[in-house]
């Protein structure tokens, strides 16, 4: 059975963030505590918050060994790309000379880096860095410009 001596002052900072903390996981775990802190046993608190007993008792244990940093903190995963250390090298490269498609961007830094990634996983890297990927417009082939001007010439004068 899961005991802990609360202080006055631990009670009134359990009620105060359960209410005022930004972050709704936290506020649920000051929750726990302070109905702890009111004489709840466990299975009155499962009832009251929802949480299973394994996570209440869970959450009573991380403070009693570590306090409010032990609750205040929460640990997400969060993965991170291959390419993270290389991120500067890669940013001044393509500022240089821009990848003409997301292909061309992966099979440089195929050739710079030695790491082989899809093109979808190498333009969402590239959004990440704030380069955009722009469609170019086409040029004709054989335009004749002296053609074009008495075009234009035409068209502005039945205007």
């Amino acid at each position: 059975m899961l005991r802990g001596s609360y202080t006055k002052e631990e009670r009134d900072y359990f009620f105060q963030m359960k209410n005022e903390h930004n972050d709704k996981r936290i506020r649920r775990r000051y929750d726990v505590l302070w109905l702890h802190s009111c004489g709840k046993f466990v299975p009155e608190i499962v009832e009251l918050t929802r949480f299973t007993k394994v996570t209440v008792r869970r959450i009573i244990k991380r403070y009693l060994q570590k306090g409010k940093e032990g609750i205040e903190t929460i640990k997400a995963y969060r993965p991170k790309s291959v390419l993270t250390p290389y991120r500067d090298a890669i940013s001044h490269e393509f500022e240089e000379r821009p990848p003409k498609s997301s292909k061309e961007a992966a099979a440089r830094i195929a050739e710079l880096f030695g790491i082989q990634l899809s093109s979808q996983r190498v333009r969402t890297f590239m959004k990440e860095l704030g380069f955009e990927f722009r469609k170019v417009g086409t040029i004709p082939a054989k335009a004749n410009l002296a053609d074009q001007e008495e075009f234009l010439k035409k068209l502005y004068l039945r205007r």
